[in-house]
């Protein structure tokens, strides 16, 4: 994702969706609670829930998915 293009997630820490993406693929973020701790994302006025759990969904699924694809 281009930086420019990178949006805001959590307006009340300014965290982006490449940060809370990288979270999921560096520290091994999977909750909710995971991303908070992190990232500090969530911790305000929570109206990112909604998406951060999406990205989680999503991230989890591909991880599921290349685990699917991967020989044994």
């Amino acid at each position: 994702m281009d930086a420019s293009q990178d949006r805001i997630l959590c307006q009340c820490f300014s965290i982006t969706e490449s940060e809370v993406r990288a979270a999921t693929d560096f520290a091994g973020c999977s909750t909710l609670a995971d991303i908070k701790k992190t990232t500090c994302a969530g911790k305000g006025c929570m109206s990112c829930h909604g998406k951060i759990k999406a990205i989680l969904r999503e991230m989890a699924e591909q991880r599921d998915h290349s685990a699917a694809d991967s020989p044994v």
